[in-house]
């Protein structure tokens, strides 16, 4: 992913919990939606923004918010994200490159996995993208699970923060 934000000199600034929990989830779905939504953060945001990234996990339900502060998505299309194949015409008006087909991709294997999405965004403010799901593993598939005992494991499962040196007031942003 630092290839994808080096263009643009964009930072990375992810904040994760204080203690860690436990996991089970599809490592392969659990990638795509990261990377989906993350690279949309890249795509929609101008040149050394910075792309926020958060870890959270509460008694029932863990997930992870990606926010920028990009073009934005007017309330009115924020509805027609996940219905179909669909571009935003702000994106298209913008002339960036995109199939609309990713974010509708993403939500069914969010879906597959008793996940939930929610998207808040304001044009030309940013959008931010909040993903969750149950915690335990009556929900998940055996054979396409992968178990996670640490949040900094999470980092380097999904191949995005390997790198990255945990601080101890459990936030950091990588400069890339």
């Amino acid at each position: 992913l630092k290839s994808l934000t080096k263009p643009k000199r964009q930072q990375i600034d992810y904040t994760y919990p204080n203690q860690p929990f436990q996991i089970w989830i599809d490592k392969q779905k659990i990638n795509s939606i990261f990377q989906n939504l993350f690279s949309n953060a890249v795509k929609y945001s101008g040149i050394e923004q910075i792309i926020t990234v958060t870890l959270y996990c509460d008694n029932k339900r863990w997930g992870f918010k990606v926010s920028d502060n990009g073009i934005g998505i007017s309330d009115e299309e924020k509805q027609k994200l996940f219905k179909g194949v669909f571009r935003a015409r702000n994106a298209i008006n913008a002339h960036i490159s995109g199939s609309g087909i990713g974010l509708l991709s993403i939500s069914h294997y969010i879906q597959q996995l008793g996940g939930k999405i929610h998207v808040t965004s304001k044009i030309n403010e940013g959008s931010t993208f909040d993903v969750s799901f149950p915690l335990g593993k009556e929900h998940y598939n055996p054979a396409t699970t992968k178990f996670i005992d640490r949040t900094s494991n999470f980092i380097s499962e999904t191949e995005t923060f390997a790198d990255a040196t945990i601080n101890s007031d459990n936030r950091e942003r990588l400069l890339i």
